[in-house]
């Protein structure tokens, strides 16, 4: 079992010419991810900085209040791959599972962004996936996103169960000059969305998932 809250995070983050690492966790019972700033991170840094790392979670059961579950790139390198393989996946309260191509400065709000890709978000589960909610100014969801030239990672999600609720997504999306992926459901035998929930891969101008 593993639990991550109040600020708790797993990260690997490189700065420099290497790649950051890959980071695996597997969990027999369930993992926990709770509260704005926890999470499970793969990063790179700064604009000439390597890849960032690939991102892979197996558990019987992953809840995600808030927290984010991520891999980005702001520079050339390339984000990582995120693969959650799990029974049941829950996410409320803004939690996101994601992989970014770009970001922004907190001083100014310009967008900081290189020519590396962003990465696939992949999420397996034998039962069910519940996404739900908003929190933290984002919107609860499976992300992938480009902000400049890189190309949008694809998002696909295998489950026997997928809900989203009040207004919450799985999209692959650009902001940029990089083309959005692609978006992919498979195996859903009950699918619900309801309170303004989508599933989308588009390209141009909307307020941005942060």
């Amino acid at each position: 079992m593993l639990d991550l809250r109040d600020g708790a995070r797993v990260s690997s983050t490189t700065a420099g010419f290497g790649g950051a690492g890959e980071i695996s966790i597997v969990a027999k019972e369930r993992i926990s991810v709770s509260g704005e700033f926890s999470g499970i991170f793969s990063q790179t840094n700064a604009p000439d900085a390597g890849n960032a790392g690939a991102l892979n979670i197996t558990t019987p059961l992953l809840q995600v209040d808030g927290g984010v579950i991520d891999s980005t790139t702001v520079g050339d390198g390339d984000a990582g791959p995120v693969s959650v393989h799990v029974g049941k996946l829950q996410l409320t309260g803004g939690a996101q599972i994601r992989s970014f191509s770009g970001g922004f400065k907190q001083t100014t709000g310009a967008v900081v962004a290189g020519n590396g890709v962003a990465g696939s978000v992949s999420v397996d589960a034998t039962d069910s996936v519940t996404v739900s909610g908003s929190g933290f100014g984002r919107p609860s969801g499976l992300l992938a996103e480009t902000r400049g030239s890189g190309a949008g990672g694809s998002v696909s999600v295998s489950a026997a169960s997928l809900t989203l609720s009040d207004g919450a997504t799985i999209s692959s999306s650009s902001l940029g000059d990089g083309d959005a992926g692609a978006v992919t459901v498979s195996d859903v035998v009950d699918l619900r969305l309801t309170g303004g929930s989508q599933i989308r891969s588009f390209s141009g101008g909307f307020n941005p998932i942060t």
